[in-house]
């Protein structure tokens, strides 16, 4: 009932084209019903069986986006396959019945319903829908084995009903006939007429139960012995296998046939995925931690925390204050320093270079001991997205404060002020620093990470007491007036408070508090699903991905920035002497060549260890690739995930580990050493998120450090990284809410990562640093975290003891400020007071994480004088009852059409009648 296009033209064409070559119309009836019936069921006869000289049999490879990959056995001209396997572990091998009782005609299962199944059917279950919403207007039979399961059932349609029973090994032996349907004779009963005898069967498949060529040999006489079909298949799908007899230049040789080569995605084509495949899989549940633990959980939240009463309404100010951005916020704080008896240098935009330069020139007219870096609420909303948008922002509030303040730094010890300043950095992180609101401006964790690392090494280790450094988050719906002068009274209060939140005039502190996961029964990872791994094949993140791989079968793609170098075998097998003695030779070599030593030896020690992990994987049985590539070079990833999808299939996780740390004081920062940083960690993350947008990513993991949540000596590019990964991830939840986005907040892990270098290790043991996290208990923390039904945006991993330096304040003082009024209720009610007997026994008190909201009724009715109107198209009324009777009575009466329809009878009765 279609209008007539061009596709008529071809088809008719076609049609046309097949009498030519077979002698015959591709489908045959008397009736035209019978005609619509033959399309609907049945294939054409393969144009092989009216040819003098035989087409050839072929296999089809499919992989249409957004279905499984599959590959199928037919004739050169046959679009529709009648055996195949596709990229799940499914196997499908159509067969015919024969004649029914009673002489009832019937028919193999329809080469559209094969390929059908094989491109959407992961599992029997799933087949079995399939066939079922697809119905037949004719009996047939197949053959359907799992790999995952081990199992094969017979899949029959019996009078249009379609069942499953359980049948033979998971091996599949067919044959297509020239003039005929296929013929199954390894998985169902002999059939009056079949190609195969019981015991030939037999035989065969105990031929085929070994490995070896000689069987396979043995095999291919027999079928040449058996009959000149021209097309036997053999399917073994747990090992993923085709074996075909008569594709070569004689019936008699057998072809074998990898489904890797065929289609390279499928999960199950290489040894370790194919091994997790077999048998049913079974998600163990999370694991536990033990009261042991070194480390705890704890999740981030804010806490109302006021001001004391007597609190100034502005600060003493030292000397003139110098504003970096260009934004409603900066205006309102230069009037609120001004109207405060203070004098201000607004810097409002341009390039860094420029900036120092004015920055200079103001200190040669004395002190500027306050410093307020703005650029946080500038009211952009960045999107990894738009690559020219990010390198812009990436200069403007990112390179731009972080080298203006270490310049300011400078000036400020230079002139012996330092220990007098007050550094401040703005965010519009959404007044809760983004632990649950969806960050407006993610890089405004670049800001709170740079802060709590100036705190650290200036004022703790630099033994600055003096200097007030602050970061203050406020939603970007905060009056610009009043947020200035908050802030103004934040200087005033003069608190260590180095994180604050300022929300509708109320002030707010973040606090760390322990709370162990909640865990779900699963955490929703497909068993052999891609996942890419960005840090290397070492370290952490190769501890990581080893794990996840070996607990869910993952297809692992591991992303690092240096090439592997070949080494000798003999190297890996070296002790720590054995090492010391290489690593002499080396740079002793490389000192007489005139290339730098340590830049030689560091390759060949990174060679060593992603060599031994790769080596890891493979004797644990998981798959992994590794790519030499930087994952902040956008073109250079974007080619790498592309041939990760070539080679295996869409992404479902992503584990961002990537870090470059290069420890030094701040003063000494060099740009080239903050790039790399930024483009490990930051670049990396928004290249990942970007580049795989139209990815199924169900899974983002992102590792930062506890210096990104609380600051730390020498690291403030990469606590500022860490920090504002950790805010990122959150806008990634956020805007993919089918993804579950997470950031840790890493303690030094032990054993592995950059804690364990000796260097780093001897800096860990000075007192107050943070207890080195073991190998497997962090290992247990990330795959717990999976199952976290609260959904975290950030998680902090650190021992209790580093927890209390700097979570010890006790209860927050009384409140100061006046509460907001209570709503009105709605005019139209009016609400009893509660009698006293109910009154609750308790006041909950801030800050509480949830709210009690009673329900009601409010009256609400149509406008005046309203009148029912006419539908447009047609109203369907489901029902029997009075109600439906007078609505379909009301509707017809506006001029509506209308159709009732019963529910009365079987469901397939009242499909039918829909």
């Amino acid at each position: 009932g279609d209008a007539i296009t061009e596709a008529s033209d071809l088809y008719s064409m076609g049609c046309v084209l097949y009498l030519m070559l077979a002698g015959r119309l591709p489908f045959e009836s008397e009736t035209s019903q019978g005609f619509i019936s033959c399309h609907l069921i049945e294939d054409p006869l393969p144009l092989a069986a009216g040819l003098r000289e035989e087409l050839l049999p072929v296999v089809l490879v499919r992989e249409t986006p957004g279905r499984l990959a599959h590959a199928v056995c037919t004739f050169a001209g046959l679009v529709f396959g009648t055996n195949g396997i596709n990229a799940a572990g499914l196997a499908l091998s159509a067969a015919s019945q024969g004649r029914m009782s009673g002489g009832a005609r019937s028919g193999r299962m329809p080469g559209l319903l094969v390929g059908e199944i094989l491109a959407t059917a992961s599992d029997a279950e799933a087949a079995v829908q399939r066939a079922r919403l697809a119905g037949s207007l004719c009996d047939y039979s197949a053959c359907l084995t799992d790999a995952a399961s081990g199992q094969a059932w017979c899949l029959e349609c019996r009078g249009g009903e379609v069942v499953l029973s359980e049948a033979v090994p998971p091996l599949l032996v067919a044959g297509i006939e020239r003039q005929a349907s296929p013929r199954l004779a390894a998985s169902l009963p002999a059939q009056p007429g079949g190609r195969w005898e019981a015991a030939a069967v037999r035989e065969l498949l105990r031929q085929l139960a070994g490995n070896g060529a000689p069987g396979h040999r043995r095999a291919a006489t027999m079928l040449a012995e058996r009959g000149a079909a021209p097309l036997h298949v053999i399917m073994r799908p747990a090992q993923g296998q085709l074996w075909l007899a008569g594709l070569g230049p004689s019936n008699g040789e057998l072809l074998e046939v990898r489904v890797e080569e065929l289609a390279p995605r499928a999960p199950f084509c290489d040894d370790a995925a194919g091994e997790a495949l077999k048998k049913k899989y079974v998600e163990p549940p999370a694991p536990r931690l033990t009261e042991a633990a070194v480390c705890r959980r704890y999740q981030m939240r804010m806490v109302r925390w006021p001001l004391p009463a007597e609190t100034p309404p502005a600060p003493r100010w030292k000397g003139p204050a110098v504003l970096l951005g260009d934004n409603a916020v900066a205006r309102a704080l230069a009037a609120q320093i001004e109207a405060s008896g203070g004098r201000v240098h607004w810097l409002p935009a341009g390039p860094l270079e420029a900036a120092l330069a004015d920055l200079d020139e103001i200190w040669r007219s004395g002190p500027a001991p306050h410093l307020f870096l703005l650029t946080g609420s500038d009211g952009v909303a960045l999107d990894p997205r738009d690559q020219a948008g990010w390198e812009q922002r990436r200069r403007e509030a990112i390179e731009r404060p972080f080298f203006f303040c270490q310049r300011w730094v400078q000036l400020a010890r230079q002139a012996g002020v330092l220990g007098e300043g007050t550094v401040v950095a703005t965010t519009s992180l959404g007044g809760d620093l983004g632990f649950a609101q969806r960050p407006a401006s993610a890089e405004g964790g670049w800001l709170t990470g740079l802060i709590k690392s100036l705190f650290i090494e200036i004022v703790r280790v630099g033994n600055h007491p003096g200097l007030l450094v602050k970061a203050i988050d406020a939603p970007p719906e905060e009056p610009p007036a009043e947020l200035a002068a908050n802030i103004c009274r934040e200087l005033a209060g003069g608190t260590d408070d180095f994180e604050v939140a300022l929300v509708s005039g109320k002030r707010y502190l973040q606090n760390a508090y322990e709370r162990a996961v909640e865990p779900l029964t699963s955490a929703e990872i497909r068993p052999g699903a891609v996942w890419v791994a960005t840090g290397g094949a070492r370290g952490i993140t190769a501890a990581s991905a080893l794990a996840l791989g070996e607990r869910y079968g993952l297809r692992l793609h591991l992303i690092g920035g240096t090439a592997i170098e070949p080494v000798e075998p003999e190297w890996l097998a070296l002790d720590e002497r054995g090492l010391a003695e290489l690593k002499t030779r080396v740079m002793r070599a490389a000192y007489e060549r005139g290339d730098p030593p340590q830049a030689v030896w560091g390759r060949i020690e990174k060679s060593l260890e992603m060599t031994r992990w790769l080596q890891a994987f493979k004797e644990a049985g998981v798959w992994a690739r590794y790519h030499a590539c930087n994952v902040g070079n956008r073109a250079a990833l974007a080619a790498v995930l592309q041939e990760v999808r070539r080679e295996s299939g869409p992404i479902e996780g992503i584990l961002h580990g990537a870090g470059v740390d290069i420890p030094r004081r701040f003063e000494k920062k060099e740009i080239a050493g903050v790039r790399a940083t930024l483009a490990a960690k930051i670049d990396g993350a928004a290249n990942l998120m970007a580049l795989t947008w139209n990815d199924p990513v169900r899974h983002f993991i992102g590792y930062g450090s506890v210096s990104g949540r609380l600051g730390s000596n020498g690291q403030t590019d990469y606590a500022a990284a860490s920090d504002m990964l950790a805010k990122l991830v959150a806008w990634y939840g956020h805007a993919r809410p089918e993804c579950r986005a997470f950031a840790f907040h890493w303690a030094p892990w032990d054993e592995i990562g950059m804690a364990a270098r000796p260097e780093n290790r001897v800096a860990l043991k000075v007192k107050d640093a943070p207890k080195l996290l073991p190998k497997d208990e962090g290992l247990a923390h990330l795959v717990r975290e999976l199952y976290d039904g609260a959904r975290a945006r950030e998680v902090l991993i650190i021992d209790p003891t580093y927890h209390k330096l700097f979570y010890h304040k006790g209860e927050p003082p009384a409140e100061v400020e006046p509460k907001a009024a209570p709503l009105p209720p709605a005019p139209s009610q009016a609400i009893a007071p509660l009698p006293a007997a109910a009154q609750p026994a308790a006041q909950v008190s801030e800050p509480a994480v949830t709210a009690r909201h009673v329900l009601r009724l409010v009256e609400a009715p149509p406008a005046h004088g309203a009148e029912p109107g006419q539908i447009t198209g047609t109203a369907l009324v489901v029902g029997e009852n009075a109600a439906a009777r007078a609505l379909e009575a009301r509707l017809a009466a506006a001029g509506s059409r209308v159709l009732r329809i019963s529910t009365a009878g079987t469901r397939a009765e009242a499909l039918a009648r829909l």
